[in-house]
């Protein structure tokens, strides 16, 4: 219960609020065996949503907005960007715990967080 102040300062500055209590109580090897398999659980979600999305994209084509002549095509279009991100970065997520020795606690690190 000490950690939920910790936690509530990280949303104040823009961070991501985790609920890793359970991970945290593992060793470092299944802690990292548990970080990969959810980049990869990520990775395959995210090309199943594209995958799953041409029929929706392909029908958008036809589709017009009523108040500017511009089919929806361009703004359905951005569900293959945004989820085809997810899956490259989540994909080298997976491929940077498997390669590069890196300590998952070291992750959590304050002094190695990027604020940009």
């Amino acid at each position: 219960m000490a950690r939920g102040g910790r936690h509530r300062n990280r949303s104040v500055r823009g961070r991501h609020i985790a609920v890793d209590v359970v991970v945290n109580l593992l060793p470092e090897g299944p802690r990292r065996i548990f970080a990969i398999a959810a980049s990869l659980l990520v990775c395959a979600i995210a090309i199943s949503v594209v995958y799953t999305s041409q029929p929706i994209v392909n029908a958008s084509k036809f589709q017009r907005l009523s108040e500017i002549p511009v089919t929806q095509y361009w703004g359905y279009i951005s569900l293959y960007y945004a989820f085809a991100a997810m899956a490259v970065q989540s994909a080298l997520n997976a491929l940077r715990l498997v390669f590069a020795y890196e300590s998952v606690a070291d992750r959590d690190d304050p002094t190695q967080a990027s604020f940009s």
